[in-house]
């Protein structure tokens, strides 16, 4: 029996987690309020097989769980779950759970179906300071997707107010300050995250002496990113920037990341 409770846990996080952010899009197609009795029981027992499952990881291989791709991708999936639900339940704006829990949805269940494949990491890469360092850039990563995705919905309330479509669409969704504040205070963390992850990053190429390929691409696109998200925190906290324009740079961020991301990873 106890063979199969890895198994057991990867067939109990996307079937959870797609409960969850079916509820959620059905509620607000419905504009009704999820249930909110039963349905943080079933996120909770989600967000538990999914930290059990990462936790099998290391007791199996005496590593944290980014070994390879899709270990990697299955910590952003918890991480942008249980910031999406500190997100929704804090706020209390349900309409936040119909477009960031699919999404955690997706990642999540992409990761746990193919975890065991992909190419894994050099050994001389897997200490603990390179795990420290990938960890804290994965979850800089998925603050900037909540942001990237907030910015959206953003930008479709914005459009819906100026064109005066004010239908149930519009009231649906959360108020423009709202949103403006998550996404400020996302690509804030997320910015911090990455300056250290970086800085972090140099630290252990000159003490390894390892320059794995695309290195010098994907330092560009990191650093470029980090320079973009800053620029935004800047000009709002000195200029007052915000709205339309922060969510603009906010996505072009994103697609920074995704480009980072695709330059390759460390060690292939």
């Amino acid at each position: 029996m106890i063979q199969y409770i890895p198994e057991i846990l990867r067939l109990l996080v996307p079937t959870t987690y797609c409960v969850v952010s079916a509820s959620y899009i059905i509620a607000f197609i419905k504009k009704q309020r999820p249930g909110l009795l039963w349905l943080p029981t079933v996120l909770a027992v989600g967000l538990i097989a999914h930290t059990a499952l990462l936790f099998h990881i290391v007791s199996q291989n005496g590593l944290y769980p980014i070994e390879t791709p899709f270990e990697g991708l299955a910590f952003c999936g918890w991480f942008f779950m249980v910031a999406t639900a500190l997100l929704v339940y804090r706020q209390k704006e349900p309409s936040f759970g119909a477009f960031l829990f699919p999404a955690g949805f997706i990642v999540s269940t992409i990761a746990v179906m193919f975890i065991n494949q992909g190419p894994h990491l050099p050994r001389v890469l897997l200490s603990q300071p390179f795990m420290a360092h990938t960890w804290i850039l994965f979850a800089s990563y998925t603050c900037f997707l909540l942001s990237a995705i907030t910015s959206v919905m953003y930008l479709v309330q914005h459009h819906l107010i100026r064109s005066r479509s004010l239908g149930s669409f519009y009231e649906r969704l959360p108020a423009l300050e709202i949103m403006d504040q998550v996404i400020m205070r996302s690509d804030a963390l997320g910015a911090a995250l990455l300056l250290i992850g970086i800085v972090m990053g140099f630290l252990l190429i000159n003490s390894t002496g390892i320059k794995p390929p695309n290195l010098n691409i994907k330092i560009s696109f990191a650093m470029l990113a980090a320079v973009t998200y800053a620029c935004e925190h800047i000009l709002r906290v000195g200029i007052g920037w915000k709205g339309q324009r922060a969510c603009y740079v906010s996505i072009f961020g994103f697609s920074l990341i995704l480009l980072t991301l695709l330059a390759g990873r460390h060690g292939f």
